[in-house]
């Protein structure tokens, strides 16, 4: 718009002004060499402009024949420019759709035209690396890691070409070189994070954390967070040995992330090996309202040595009235009540949570409620069953690895703070062998004596008698002399047996001879149907043991059933 009217206002002078010569005639008259010559002022302007316009002209010519040689190698130089990236970017596209065939061939064009061109280069290591010639992507990426241009990127294909070949002490050397290069480099940074953090170097750690900070990798947010997490695996480290620095540093990343269970479950240690009661529970009691975990609940229950069961479950109450907890607190609750042999109070804590579909803990904890209370051992059974498919627990998960205790690194990745408490997921659970075993621990001698005393005993002895010869074995009737052998395992069963004296009254109903044939059969195969239990199976514990195990000044371990 504002071209064609600054033209406009042009064209509009220039004819004005010709307007002006027209209306004033004039002559210009020009004596050189005894010449004289007169012309108007018009002519004298239109020659002007011919003699500007020849030479313009004349000039222009001039330049257009110097700079044909310019020309000419500017056309071929525009040319192999052209070339160069088209086989570069069919290259790439090559490469991308893992066609080595192609991706070697313009690999091989680009190099030829480019030479050491870094595109040319890096397509060049890409199309080895697709078809498997490490020498070469080895020997491309060292080449580029001695240019001054190329030192990151040669540094890091090395780095990458080193971890892929498990070669981590060379892959951190590359690493190491390439932030003394550049310390903003985000993958070397991140990269000696890992390997620091896996050898457990947390002094290089916090260094490198501070590192990212200043660079810009990390937010303050979480540089303080993993800061946290490095002082609680330091302080983890020195609780046996220097427990002053650990509850330092516990308390330090308490300050910066006061959910952290495990700087909470060492700080809680220490202060109460200090006998500081009252500043450990605060600290309990502050993560515990953040996170609700049966570490903490343990922690607190015995934060006082020789406390009574009763003592520890009135902690226990105190804990979960003012701060709540959900499941945890309920679990929490119920094992206290329990070791008490509260056996009401545990029932009421569960009650809300033993609907539906209880949790595996929650079964675990019923099934125990009710053996200890009533004695129920099919009850017992029945929630045993239900822990088989219940839902998991929550336990420590980081990049599908499940761990009973937190760990700050993932074994996987190497990743700081990786492992969260949560309920993992059903293909990494369904495996543990820990639901049926417990089913088992729970099967009683007297139990399966007391459903079926003749009956199953009968049924197993054709089993057992099948893979052995099943025909003689008819003969020993007639030989009274094994009754000796036998008797041992009829004792056996009979001080298993909770109620003798249907034992007795079964053996005297007119069916004698029979029994103690069979028995003899039992003993000579080897097999005891009665007894369900492996040899390395201990059983269920008595009475006596069970009184004994409760009466146990310490319990470790008790809140993670």
């Amino acid at each position: 718009m504002w071209n064609m009217i600054i033209r406009f206002v042009i064209i509009a002078l220039l004819a004005a002004g010709a307007v002006w010569l027209a209306e004033r005639p004039g002559t210009l008259t020009f004596d050189w060499l005894g010449y004289t010559v007169e012309i108007s002022i018009m002519v004298a302007l239109i020659l002007l402009a011919i003699v500007l316009f020849v030479i313009i002209l004349t000039w222009t010519l001039i330049r257009q024949v110097f700079n044909i040689p310019g020309a000419l190698s500017g056309f071929f130089s525009r040319r192999k420019q052209e070339t160069v990236h088209e086989a570069l970017t069919k290259g790439i596209i090559a490469v991308g759709a893992g066609d080595s065939t192609l991706a070697t061939k313009y690999a091989r064009k680009a190099s030829s035209l480019a030479g050491d061109d870094p595109l040319a280069q890096l397509l060049k290591a890409q199309a080895a690396q697709l078809r498997g010639d490490q020498s070469t992507v080895t020997h491309v990426f060292e080449a580029m890691a001695q240019a001054k241009d190329t030192e990151a990127l040669g540094l890091r294909g090395l780095f990458t070409q080193a971890r892929q070949d498990g070669d981590m002490d060379k892959a951190r050397a590359m690493a190491s070189k390439a932030l003394e290069l550049n310390s903003g480099l985000v993958w070397a940074s991140k990269a000696m994070l890992a390997f620091q953090s896996a050898g457990g170097e947390w002094p290089a750690v916090g260094t490198t954390l501070d590192n990212q900070r200043t660079a810009g990798i990390l937010s303050k947010d979480e540089e303080s967070r993993l800061q946290a997490v490095v002082q609680t695996a330091r302080a983890i480290e020195l609780e046996e040995g220097s427990p002053d620095e650990a509850l330092s540093l516990a308390e330090r990343a308490l300050r910066a992330a006061p959910d952290l269970v495990p700087a909470a479950v060492v700080a809680g240690r220490i202060l109460s090996s200090q006998q500081s009661i009252r500043k450990a529970s605060r600290l309990l009691e502050k993560t515990w309202k953040l996170m609700p975990h049966p570490d903490v609940a343990e922690v607190y229950a015995f934060l006082r040595s020789g406390d009574s069961p009763q003592d520890r479950q009135k902690r226990i109450k105190t804990l979960t009235n003012k701060h709540g907890g959900g499941l945890e607190g309920a679990i929490a609750l119920a094992v206290a009540c329990i070791d008490a042999q509260d056996w009401k109070d545990a029932r009421a804590a569960l009650a809300p949570f033993s609907e539906d579909r209880p949790p595996v803990r929650v079964c675990e904890l019923m099934a125990e409620i009710e053996q200890g209370e009533f004695g129920d051992k099919g009850r017992a059974r029945e929630w045993l069953s239900r822990a088989v498919r219940a839902p998991r627990d929550p336990a420590w998960v980081a990049d599908g690895h499940v761990s009973k205790a937190w760990l700050p690194v993932s074994p996987i990745t190497g990743e700081l703070d990786a492992f969260q408490w949560q309920v993992p997921p059903e293909a990494l659970t369904r495996a543990e062998p820990e639901p049926p075993v417990a089913e088992a621990d729970l099967i009683d001698e007297p139990e399966a004596a007391e459903d079926a005393p003749a009956a199953e005993t009968i049924e197993m002895e054709p089993a057992a008698e099948e893979t052995k010869e099943p025909e003689p074995e008819a003969e020993p009737q007639t030989e009274p002399e094994p009754e000796p052998e036998p008797e041992p395992a009829e004792e056996k069963v009979v001080e298993a047996e909770p109620v003798p004296d249907e034992k007795t009254e079964t053996a005297t109903n007119g069916a004698e001879e029979a029994p103690k044939e069979q028995e003899a059969k039992v003993d000579e195969t080897g097999d005891d149907p009665v007894d369900m239990h492996r040899p390395d199976d201990p059983g269920p514990p008595t009475p006596e043991e069970a009184q004994k195990e409760a009466s146990k000044p310490w319990y470790q371990g008790m809140f993670s059933r």
